[in-house]
């Protein structure tokens, strides 16, 4: 290797090299030439393609937990709004029930009686305000635990956290079950829906920072946006089915087959899901933790990587206003479309339908030409736009059929013919930000600025259930007021990313990597994309992997010529050999 190195280099030393002899071809070995144009396999400067990456990478394994969990939730959403309110319209003046004998299964219909009309109409607003506040704490629970989780999977594997926070919704599932069941048969011990709302208050958050973290290491930096547009698309199609099924069975077994769907999910990790995090990487994030500090200081160090530079700054913001109008939306969506669009179920349990199946064909077939034709920057402002758009959208319907102007069949096919198609614009917006974020960060963060972003994006949210029941208390004659405030706070959102938001300045830019193919101390060389070490030149140390020994192709180093300049002592980390790093 020394002096095939000193020969690319135009050395004068060891001419008798540079012509091949017979001893060396019955050695078995080939010429410089010949053995420079054989570049083995994994050296191909082209990236892999999406399809290879999901169908033969780990991303494969975490598609049945997410499967699992998300159709539970979808099975859910149809009937959760009516046991809500039914629950409140029955204990009222009171908010907690003594026993499951003062719970009335159907108290609260689409079209109450004349004498339940003000019951129910406060029941709303009650479910609204108390999911609210319990969304809240969540929020604030995520944006302490969020960052450390994620900072701690990078050191110990994204596999446990994963499993562990997926256990979550199989519990939370099993208690909204569980006192559905107490209270329709009227079981001696009774299981408070209390006891669901505080579980399901930590159980939507904490997950999704992990699942992005292990999708961030499946793919490539090129694909990252078509890989977490597969997690939607999951989402997006567990919504097509699981609200159908969810119509189509009793509120009681629906129930039970969200647990079995969840428990599935949960099953199917445990068996399949493969690691990602490699002992070398775990390494190096481990040394990244401060000298001499305490393991637990990485629960507090964690969202400083947010601070680093402008670029995460800007996006941390974004992020965090667009999850505050959000997740205010998730809140009362179910409450506005029963309340002020006066839809049944099935209705309900349609939309959510239309919305997956657009779902699918944006993230499945959509995302990846749009992220080729418009890149990650341009792809967040269309999903922002495309947000603000389709909740105003929303807000004009109930506003119209409160007022009078528009009829509730008419109401419900523009629903259908507007908002619902805005809404598949709008669901580029997540995986755009999850591609940005993740494009940025060098592979040991990948779970940190997961977590990072996702306990910013959570405290942020916390604030936006708190508005939304404030202001649906306040005016319960006019829903639409809240779609309007939340249709403001995602245009801000929007506003904020164009017109801040930086050129990224992490490992990726332009399709390039931008770490140094050396270790050492490295500067930048904007003309060629690299980082040079400082003193020496890529062709001063050029190498070809298949020439090396099986030892020093793995990643030990090479020695350089002695004629070849070398970076100062202070510069290099493993004097005189210079590590080689894959690409």
């Amino acid at each position: 290797a020394r002096r095939w190195t000193a020969r690319s280099q135009g050395s004068p030393q060891d001419v008798s090299a540079h012509a091949p002899s017979t001893s060396r071809r019955a050695a078995g070995e080939h010429p410089p030439a010949e053995r420079q144009e054989a570049r083995p396999r994994g050296m191909d400067p082209s990236p892999p393609s999406f399809l290879h990456e999901l169908s033969r990478g780990p991303a494969r394994t975490l598609l049945p937990v997410l499967a699992g969990w998300a159709i539970a939730a979808g099975i859910i959403l149809p009937p959760l709004a009516d046991i809500v309110e039914d629950y409140f319209g029955s204990v009222a003046p009171r908010v907690v029930a003594r026993r499951g004998a003062d719970v009335t299964i159907g108290f609260c219909p689409v079209d109450p009686a004349p004498d339940r009309a003000d019951p129910c109409a406060a029941a709303a607003a009650q479910s609204v305000t108390v999911t609210g506040y319990l969304d809240t704490v969540g929020a604030l629970c995520a944006f302490v635990v969020s960052p450390g989780l994620g900072r701690m999977s990078d050191i110990y594997g994204r596999r446990p956290f994963i499993l562990a926070t997926f256990a979550v919704p199989v519990a939370s599932n099993a208690l909204l079950a569980a006192y559905y069941s107490s209270v329709a048969h009227r079981w001696a011990w009774y299981v408070d829906l209390w006891c669901y709302l505080a579980c399901k208050a930590v159980a939507t958050t904490v997950p999704l920072a992990m699942a992005l973290a292990y999708i961030a290491d499946c793919f490539s930096p090129h694909n990252r946006a078509a890989g977490f547009g597969v997690v939607l698309g999951t989402f997006s199609f567990a919504i097509f089915v699981g609200p159908r099924v969810g119509a189509l069975l009793a509120p009681e077994t629906a129930l039970w087959c969200a647990v079995a769907s969840s428990a599935a999910g949960l099953v199917a990790g445990v068996a399949l899901l493969r690691e990602t995090v490699t002992p070398a990487r775990a390494r190096t994030a481990r040394a990244a933790l401060r000298d001499g500090a305490p393991r637990w200081r990485a629960f507090l160090d964690s969202i400083a990587i947010l601070a680093r530079d402008r670029f995460f700054a800007v996006l941390a913001a974004t992020a965090a206003i667009d999850g505050m109008a959000i997740q205010g939306l998730q809140d009362v969506s179910q409450f506005y479309l029963k309340g002020a669009l006066h839809m049944s179920p099935g209705l309900r349990a349609a939309a959510l339908q239309a919305n997956g199946a657009l779902g699918v064909l944006v993230q499945a077939v959509l995302l990846q030409p749009l992220t080729r034709c418009l890149g990650e920057r341009r792809l967040l402002l269309l999903g922002l736009l495309g947000s603000a758009l389709f909740v105003a959208a929303d807000g004009l319907l109930g506003h119209g059929l409160v007022a009078g102007a528009l009829p509730a069949s008419t109401a419900h096919w523009l629903y259908f013919c507007v908002p619902v198609p805005l809404t598949a614009v709008a669901m580029i917006t997540f995986p755009a930000i999850s591609a940005l974020k993740a494009n940025h960060a060098h592979g040991e963060e990948q779970g940190q600025i997961q977590g990072a972003l996702n306990g910013a994006r959570s405290l942020a949210s916390s604030v936006g259930p708190l508005l939304t029941a404030q202001l649906w208390h306040a005016l319960p004659a006019a829903p639409y007021v809240v779609y309007y405030a939340l249709a403001s706070v995602i245009l801000c959102a929007f506003l904020v990313a164009a017109c801040t938001l930086p050129a990224a300045e992490g490992p990726i830019a332009g399709g390039r990597l931008k770490e140094p193919l050396l270790d050492g101390a490295a500067d930048e060389s904007a003309e060629e994309g690299w980082r040079m070490p400082r003193g020496d030149r890529l062709s001063q140390h050029r190498v070809v992997a298949a020439e090396l020994p099986g030892d020093v192709a793995e990643g030990e180093g090479v020695r350089p010529a002695p004629d070849a300049p070398s970076a100062p002592p202070q510069q290099s980390r493993s004097e005189p050999w210079l590590v080689m790093r894959h690409t």
